[in-house]
């Protein structure tokens, strides 16, 4: 699988990310069919814990970390 985040759907969550321009500092993906699609965003390792707990599988993990 060739994965790319220019995808338009995909784009503004992956570059919110980077840009910092994002409420949000991880996003997770996941495939859906042939397909990459957004399932979730948040805050923090807490909120990721979460996502990962809930029992759905996750193909991607993308966030953004800082040392403060």
């Amino acid at each position: 699988m060739s994965i790319s985040f220019s995808a338009p759907d995909l784009k503004p969550t992956y570059q919110g990310i980077i840009d910092g321009s994002a409420d949000y500092d991880w996003a997770l993906f996941n495939q859906t069919g042939n397909e990459l699609k957004v399932q979730g965003t948040g805050n923090g390792l807490d909120e990721l814990e979460e996502e990962f707990m809930d029992g759905r599988f996750v193909l991607i993990n993308f966030c953004s970390l800082s040392g403060g």
